[in-house]
């Protein structure tokens, strides 16, 4: 059985939150066993034809939706089951939680969304007022979600994801491993070598300098196999290996500050408050884990740099030793006005300091992304030499 995927957006590709769509969706479906007959990026305007292409093909669809052409495309979904856009009571009851629980009044585009395709059900989350759902077309279950990455991630997990691995009710297992910065030669090497040796399927995800094995199997398969397949993996890789599946870099950091009682100040120069934004974001985060942030603009860093007559090195260290108390632990990034490309990365704990320089290109998001790992990685080193 086969899910078909139809991305939508007049735009037509390409962009941080599109890439980041396909592939949160990609590694999802994997995961869980199930196959994608075809992947189709289309314009509001050709959607239908797509979307009767893909039913044809495909046992389920997932429609993927830009937020600004939702109401387009709602429109053509009532147009191919010939009905119209009407209240959902769901979707009131669901978005009006939300605006009580943020205690602001009903937005105009969120009373839009109230409207969904008669017959058809909804897909709610709570990040947002945006609103998912799903209809019928010829029998098939069609789920249509926004793009937004946080969306994606609240509506295909909470929602999509669980009902269509119902359905299919594939008898498959999974393992998945995640590593840091391991070379592209190293995964080929990795692959090739279970593959040729086992009837195991791998495939790997990257994201920044972040990758994830997944290993697929039957319950036919001897559970053994894939066990030494596993230990195989870390005997090759195993510095890299940092979590399952459901860990993120953020959760790991927030989980020893709280089993160390440690709080966290962070400073970001070339981040621009995104790796804040991270940590705040992580599941397991707690408020007296960030005692305060700050976002120092580069101009401002260049002027004290120039006042005191520091190197950026010296500077990253005394910003941090200004900072730090017994309980605290403070990680700073700086981008080198000396060197092209280069940033500076500090970790500060128990007065004891290290500072990396690396190299990164590439997109200002792709860079951003990628220092944040490494900052978070190196303070994940740190935090487990320091206590365990």
């Amino acid at each position: 059985m086969k899910v078909g995927v139809l991305r939508i957006s007049d735009e037509l590709l390409c962009g941080e939150a599109k890439d980041n769509t396909a592939e949160i969706i990609t590694a999802g479906f994997f995961k869980q066993n199930i196959d994608i007959s075809s992947c189709i990026t289309t314009s509001v305007k050709d959607s239908k034809n797509n979307l009767l292409f893909l039913e044809q093909n495909s046992d389920s669809l997932l429609v993927v939706c830009d937020v600004s052409d939702f109401e387009k495309f709602k429109k053509q979904v009532c147009e191919i089951l010939g009905t119209s856009l009407r209240e959902n009571e769901y979707a009131k009851t669901g978005i009006n939680a939300y605006f009580k629980k943020l205690n602001l009044p009903l937005t105009a585009s969120a009373l839009k969304n109230i409207n969904l395709p008669g017959s058809s059900r909804c897909i709610l989350n709570t990040s947002s007022e945006n609103v998912g759902f799903i209809f019928k077309l010829n029998d098939k279950d069609v789920f249509v979600i926004p793009s937004n990455t946080d969306e994606v991630k609240n509506m295909f997990f909470g929602s999509v994801l669980p009902l269509i691995a119902k359905m299919f009710n594939k008898n498959f297992y999974s393992v998945v491993l995640k590593t840091f910065a391991i070379s592209e030669n190293d995964i080929k090497q990795l692959i090739s070598f279970i593959e040729s040796t086992t009837k195991l399927s791998v495939t790997v995800f990257t994201r920044g300098l972040v990758c994830e094995i997944v290993i697929r199997y039957k319950s036919s398969v001897d559970g053994g196999v894939v066990q030494k397949v596993v230990e195989n993996i870390y005997e090759k890789v195993g510095k890299h290996i940092f979590t399952d599946e459901n860990k993120s870099l953020s959760d790991i950091v927030c989980d020893i500050l709280k089993v160390q009682g440690k709080s966290l100040t962070i400073f970001e120069d070339a981040t621009f408050g995104s790796l804040t934004r991270d940590i705040v974001k992580a599941s397991s985060f707690e408020e007296n884990m960030l005692e305060r942030s700050e976002i120092i603009a580069t101009n401002q860093i260049k002027k004290i740099l120039c006042d005191q007559k520091l190197s950026e090195e010296d500077y990253l260290k005394t910003i941090m030793q200004n900072s730090a108390t017994s309980n605290n632990v403070c990680v700073a990034n700086l981008k080198s006005g000396a060197e092209k490309d280069s940033y500076l990365i500090g970790i500060c704990m128990e007065n004891d300091i290290d500072t990396y320089k690396i190299k990164l290109t590439g997109e200002d998001s792709e860079v951003s992304e990628k220092l944040n790992q490494t900052a978070l990685f190196y303070l994940i080193k740190k935090l487990k030499q320091k206590h365990f």
